[in-house]
């Protein structure tokens, strides 16, 4: 048998003995490095080309899985405890708690460099994981988490980079490098791991080679004794094997068996369906899919960030002449200027000023506003483009001053026809947004102003911040709700009409306000029943095609139609770990209605029959 020579699995190169075969009594194995060189040989890392041989790839996604391996398991374990099937309950906080964590010990681990002034970003993202179980509304609770995975890595790239000199379009690009990196990493879970197991199996075979059978080493610790090393590693296997045909074999019989056993005591039966009972085959499968797309989504963008990938060098791009610039930019100046100058005097002189045909003055401000935040937003983009890609030019900056300036006149024009039209029609979810959103564009403007005079204002940075506290404190105030006590302060203070059908729903936030003006809503109903056939006991479609709004609302939420194991329905049962706070005020104003407004009651006849014979709404005649 020829002289061979084996590298003990996870040891180092073994110098200069590597590549040369051994004089020793015990055979031994010799591995030739394939590109001929001395640096590496077979657990090596480079070749004498000076690239990564595979046993040296091998070794990178061990030690990286060894690295970030654990982390990511308990993390994903953790998220799993939290998140499956409890979307926003109070363990939310503490999964935003632990991202924190799992972060800040993956990034000391690729030695980042922290400052105290980088605290507020795991401060906004634990404020934003609280909003979300102080409230069940689905688009305020996924703004919150978007804007927190936005922040992580953000927060990544600070920590690991130099972002002191990155421009506005650099922090963009190195964001859509992390995007498109962690999606290309992420197979990189799979792969590591398995080639992580594999080393592990082989040496635990080697150790039980070392105990069980004669062997020598050279002074590097490395065995000679392949034959033992093959045999016990076949042998591991066979049992392997053989357990698993055990355990096939053994299914058929406890079934047999279990049977046999509950026909023959009622006790044991009972116990046994029990236990059935207690093993959810559905959520186990869930439970293990959600630690799995955990694992992989989170230990792919963690390799990713290890691997210090992203251009860190803020290299000049190509700028353009500024004539090119200032030539677009003007005539789109001019439209703008002529556009604001109608918009003042219109909107301010209006009622004495002649409007188009077919126009009244409130018409005309009732519309055009989504259409200006539009303009707006582009008008954002056209600045930033104009900044960044065209030559130094005081002419330009001008212009673009202009432009920030004409759009300051389009959101103020926005707002006062939106603030109009929210007057006479009130408030929906889309109005609100509009609004808040014309806010923070303005205070966004801001930054961008400054930026066009100053190229080193951290101008992304400002918007992350602008961005980040702008959702909190939207999050934080409810909309719906608010939404529900001005639309219902409108309808009993000043008369004003409502909209009952948009009120029943905005889900679970606004059931508070609506149960505490419930008697005022239906008597709205009532007094603008056209027919007189709402509820109408004797009709057959009572419950569907004549049910008053109000009499809906309280059937899908708390009566006929509510499905209690449904987790978004506010009777939910829910246990600690689902607890959500505006789910709790729903079910506290629900009980304190003492079940007056339930279907089977006299509460929707005499209120018809009451408001019939007097004839009036509110004081006022019908």
């Amino acid at each position: 048998m020829d002289n061979i020579y084996v590298q003990r699995p996870g040891m180092p190169p073994s110098g200069d003995g590597a590549g040369q075969n051994n004089n020793m009594t015990q055979p031994s194995y010799n591995v030739q490095n394939p590109q001929g060189s001395t640096g590496a040989t077979a657990y090596g890392t480079t070749g004498g080309n000076g690239f990564k041989t595979t046993v040296g790839r091998k070794k990178e996604k061990t030690e990286k899985l060894s690295v970030y391996g654990l982390y990511t398991l308990v993390y994903a374990v953790f998220t799993a405890l939290c998140l499956y099937k409890n979307a926003r309950g109070i363990t939310f906080p503490f999964f935003a708690l632990s991202t924190i964590v799992y972060a800040d010990l993956c990034l000391r681990r690729m030695e980042g460099k922290w400052q105290k002034k980088d605290m507020w970003y795991p401060i906004a993202i634990i404020l934003l994981g609280v909003s979300v179980f102080l409230t069940e509304d689905k688009q305020m609770t996924g703004l919150a988490k978007w804007t927190m995975i936005i922040l992580i890595g953000v927060y990544s790239l600070h920590i690991l980079y130099d972002e002191t000199e990155w421009k506005f379009m650099r922090y963009l690009q190195a964001i859509v490098q992390l995007i498109g990196g962690g999606i290309e990493n992420i197979p990189s879970a799979y792969s590591d791991s398995t080639v992580f197991f594999k080393k592990l199996k082989e040496e635990r075979a080697y150790d039980d080679a070392k105990m069980t059978a004669p062997y020598s080493e050279d002074g590097n610790g490395n065995t000679t004794d392949k034959e033992a090393y093959v045999t016990v590693r076949k042998k591991k296997e066979s049992k392997l094997i053989y357990v698993g045909i055990g355990i096939l074999v053994s299914i058929p019989l406890v079934i047999v068996i279990v049977s046999l056993l509950c026909k023959a005591d009622a006790v044991f039966k009972e116990a046994v369906e029990r236990i059935i009972e207690l093993i959810d085959l559905k959520n186990i499968v869930g439970v293990l899919l959600t630690v799995i797309a955990t694992f992989t989504i989170a230990y792919a963008y963690i390799r990713y960030l290890d691997e210090r990938s992203i251009r860190i060098d803020d290299k000049e791009h190509h700028v353009y002449e500024p004539v090119l610039a200032i030539t677009v930019t003007s005539i789109i100046t001019v439209i703008y200027l002529f556009f604001c100058g109608i918009q003042v005097v219109y909107l301010t002189f209006g009622n004495n000023l002649k409007l188009p045909e077919g126009y009244t003055y409130a018409k005309y401000a009732h519309e055009g506003f989504y259409e200006l935040l539009v303009v707006c937003i582009l008008n954002l983009i056209i600045v930033l483009a104009a900044s960044y890609f065209f030559g130094e030019s005081t002419a330009l900056k001008v212009i673009l001053t202009i432009i920030c300036a004409c759009t300051y006149v389009m959101m103020a024009s926005s707002a006062y026809r939106m603030c109009m039209y929210v007057s006479e029609y009130d408030l929906t979810r889309l109005r609100v947004y509009v609004l808040y959103g014309l806010i923070v564009l303005a205070i966004l403007m801001i930054g961008v102003i400054v930026y066009i005079y100053r190229e080193s204002f951290p101008l992304f940075r400002y918007g992350i911040a602008v961005m980040t506290v702008s959702v909190i404190i939207l999050v934080y105030s409810h909309p719906t709700a608010l939404i529900a006590s001005y639309n219902i302060r409108q309808m009993t203070e000043n008369h004003g009409m409502v909209d009952v059908r948009h009120l029943r729903e905005l889900g679970t936030d606004a059931i508070p306000v609506i149960l505490k003006n419930f008697d005022e809503l239906y008597e709205y109903e009532l007094a603008h029943d056209t027919d007189g056939r709402i509820d109408d006991y004797d009709h057959d479609d009572y419950y569907y095609g004549k049910r008053s709004q109000m009499g809906r609302f309280y059937d899908d939420y708390f009566g006929k139609n509510a499905d209690e194991e449904d987790y978004d329905c506010p009777l939910y049962d829910m246990s600690f770990r689902s607890f959500n706070l505006s789910k709790y005020l729903a079910q506290k104003a629900y009980k304190a209605t003492d079940n007056k407004y339930d279907p089977d009651g006299s509460y929707w006849k005499d209120m018809k029959d009451n408001y019939i014979k007097e004839n009036k709404y509110k004081g006022e005649s019908i």
